[in-house]
């Protein structure tokens, strides 16, 4: 079929169809595989590096509380507002997807729950409305799913006191 095709041009233009047919199909090949892998690593190391430096920082951060003696000074901003309006606040601005339920247990208390949801995501969560409004995890049950990256998660939030 190609030798058909071929055999209506002449030897030079037969060369250049096959060279620019060549250059088409490495363009491809570049396009469709080489450009996403080296797209997905270069966000693959970039998500290492903040997750390395989180790392550091918590462990900066339990060495400080630890010589506190385990109290550590939290700004509990949004004090008036109950748990579930300050956690549900938090999590929206932290870039989550809306948890599956919410629900609040008293003033100061708040049950969330995800059937999926980035890991990542709702550490940097959990960790902000820590420090930020002094909202800690009472219990916590974190199960992996078949997605990287991705957890289901059933969470006991409380305003420490």
């Amino acid at each position: 079929m190609l030798r058909d095709f071929l055999a209506k041009y002449s030897q030079r233009d037969q060369a250049v169809i096959i060279v620019m047919g060549a250059v088409v199909v490495l363009w491809l090949c570049y396009l469709l595989v080489l450009e996403p892998l080296l797209s997905l690593k270069n966000q693959n190391q970039d998500d290492y590096v903040a997750n390395q430096e989180l790392l550091l920082w918590m462990k900066n951060s339990a060495a400080e509380v630890g010589a506190l003696g385990g109290s550590a000074n939290v700004r509990t901003s949004g004090s008036g507002s109950s748990a579930v309006v300050v956690v549900e606040s938090a999590l929206q601005q932290s870039g989550l997807t809306a948890p599956k339920r919410i629900e609040p247990d008293g003033n100061n208390k708040a049950v969330v729950q995800y059937d999926t949801v980035d890991f990542d995501k709702l550490m940097r969560a959990l960790d902000r409305l820590q420090h930020s409004y002094g909202i800690v995890v009472s219990q916590a049950s974190i199960n992996k799913s078949q997605t990287p990256g991705q957890t289901s998660a059933l969470l006991n939030l409380e305003r420490a006191q």
